[in-house]
């Protein structure tokens, strides 16, 4: 491990050298459609400005286009070569992995989604998903708040569940399944808990009863009073003893302990439940999955079409 003074431009340099390594043994290693699709994003995902804008393929070639002699002698410019360098090491790591499924004709899909989240959403998923011609068996795989993004980028799941506007979803492909509003959810015995609906200034502002505060992306927390909370269980606890709310989509609620009530909010911003999945990376079998996808999309503007 390179620490202490180490300029950023020699630890870019370190970890080229050692991306070198894994990209000669990852490319040896793929088959044919994956290796395709590995090309393309690491040409995607690593461009030196000022460089000969040429095609290649391969981990020889790749390190030809990051040569040293190519680099300005400036340390900012090291850190963004050492910053794209990790992530072609996260499009190495998911080349390999579905190089390994492919190669063990791993006759399944892998859908990956937060736990308690979406659940109605999921299962009728799952179930028009199933009545397609073709079909293979899908395992879900359960996660927490944000981690969705990293088990697709890992290539351990085929698509996932995500929710806009809270995931990120820079370099998926994406179907829209639902928009709907969100609720607060309280402990039955709180006075709001008798509310018929309620409003985002209002639950910002519960005396006794402040908002969960859910990490950013990065793995920090916004302010505020409330607790911080990571799992679906610390919250549902919180909030059971009183000492917490949280505002959710609706379609959540699934999860909700019998103490807890579901307050709407009305003026929050509309969650969209959509799949994604790597971006150019739409095989057959996922192609079902997503078609399905679009018909839960297309049921539900006809029912919200019939309730008009």
């Amino acid at each position: 491990m390179i620490r202490g003074s180490v300029s950023a431009k020699r630890r870019a340099y370190c970890t080229v050298i050692a991306l070198s390594m894994v990209l000669e043994d990852a490319y040896a290693h793929m088959t044919g459609p994956v290796r395709s699709v590995s090309e393309a994003m690491f040409e995607e995902t690593l461009t030196i400005r000022g460089e000969d804008e040429r095609r290649s393929s391969g981990s020889a070639a790749l390190m030809t286009r990051i040569a040293p002699s190519t680099w300005v002698s400036t340390s900012a410019r090291a850190e963004v070569l050492l910053r794209e360098a990790r992530n072609v090491f996260d499009v190495a790591a998911v080349a390999v992995e579905r190089s390994r499924r492919t190669g063990q004709a791993d006759d399944r899909l892998v859908l990956v989604t937060k736990a308690g989240a979406s659940h109605e959403v999921l299962r009728d998923l799952l179930d028009t998903y199933a009545g397609r011609p073709g079909a293979l068996p899908v395992e879900v795989l359960l996660c927490e708040l944000g981690e969705q993004r990293q088990v697709l980028r890992q290539g351990r799941a085929d698509a996932a569940l995500v929710h806009a506007p809270y995931d990120v979803l820079g370099g998926f492909d994406t179907q829209e399944l639902l928009t709907e509003g969100q609720v607060a959810i309280v402990p039955e015995g709180h006075p709001l808990a008798r509310r018929p609906h309620t409003s985002l200034a209002e639950v910002a502002h519960v005396p006794d009863l402040p908002i969960a505060r859910w990490p950013r992306h990065d793995g920090s927390y916004p302010p505020g009073p409330g607790p911080e909370v990571h799992t679906q269980s610390e919250i549902a606890q919180l909030v059971s003893l009183g000492r917490a709310l949280l505002v959710i989509p609706e379609s959540s609620r699934a999860w909700q302990w019998p103490d807890h009530v579901a307050v709407p909010v009305l003026d929050a911003p509309p969650v969209t439940t959509l799949l994604a999945w790597p971006a150019g990376a739409r095989s057959a079998h996922l192609d079902g999955l997503v078609r399905a996808a679009a018909d839960i999309a297309e049921r539900a503007t006809l029912d919200a079409l019939s309730t008009t």
